[in-house]
């Protein structure tokens, strides 16, 4: 579920004489070879899937590109069963629904069954939804992001149909490497955030200093101390958190300046070269 781009950053690591192009072979290389064995597959190119995806998406504040709020679900929702409708009208009247919540799963089967579709709605296991998604014509996700979808759609080749702002999110690297194909729908859903979802309080550079200073600090205390274990928690938390900051995007925007998670490493590694005296390894 690694994009393509993320892993032409770090290519040194894999194959540093390898261009973008090369990788990108090789990756759809391996999606179209990859197959499931599934105890439950569908007509090939009967059904559109609807894939919802719902329990950790949901949460009071968006935060990230894939956190999403009750009221951009429901947006969202609604975008689904109008789109469905046009898609009954049209002839297409198989429907597939599969999710991480088979009761609203239910739930939305009974809708689309009110807007004229025959719905097929899954109670199989995760594995067998995926292989069931890739014998779709196409995938419609309920939701804001999912790499569960989006490999499906990748591994079948089938377009993949979402309707927030994905150009704004990771999704856009998706479809912008060629691997994922996005039917295009508007108008978008608009994203309650500025950018492609860097957490709002890490959009300003000096937080992210504060709050790198505030660990490397503690660090400080405990090894001037001689407490090994508390220093240890801090260094703990400090690669947790560029985990995190390294999963967000990378690189943190304030006035159309950049500041790449290499340099906060750089920070950390020139600030800790102060503690080397109390014994820090």
């Amino acid at each position: 579920t690694t994009t393509l781009r993320s892993l032409c950053a770090d290519k040194a690591a894999y194959a540093p004489d390898a261009t973008e192009d090369d990788f990108r072979t090789a990756y759809l290389q391996v999606a179209s070879r990859t197959r499931l064995l599934s105890a439950h597959t569908l007509p090939k190119g009967k059904y559109v899937g609807v894939h919802v995806r719902r329990k950790d998406k949901l949460t009071v504040r968006s935060a990230n590109f894939t956190d999403m709020t009750a009221e951009v679900f429901e947006e969202i929702e609604e975008r689904v069963l109008e789109y469905i409708e046009v898609l009954v009208a049209q002839g297409q009247q198989s429907i597939f629904v599969c999710g991480d919540d088979p009761t609203y799963c239910k739930g939305l089967g009974i809708k689309l069954r009110g807007r004229g579709a025959n719905v097929l709605v899954s109670d199989y296991t995760a594995l067998e939804d995926h292989a069931c998604l890739q014998c779709c014509s196409k995938i419609v996700q309920c939701t804001l992001y999912s790499t569960f979808s989006i490999t499906a759609a990748m591994i079948a080749q089938v377009p993949l149909v979402n309707f927030t702002e994905w150009h704004k999110t990771m999704m856009g690297e998706w479809a912008a490497d060629g691997v994922v194909h996005l039917e295009h729908v508007e108008p978008k859903i608009a994203l309650p955030r500025e950018d492609s979802g860097v957490p709002h309080e890490w959009q300003q550079s000096d937080r992210i200093t504060q709050m790198v200073r505030e660990m490397l600090d503690t660090m400080h205390t405990a090894l001037t101390s001689g407490d090994s274990e508390a220093a240890a928690a801090a260094a703990r938390k400090v690669y947790a958190d560029d985990v995190v900051c390294h999963h967000n995007g990378g690189t943190f925007n304030k006035d159309s300046k950049s500041i790449g998670v290499g340099g906060i490493i750089e920070s950390i590694k020139g600030w800790m070269g102060t503690y080397t005296a109390h014994g820090a390894t």
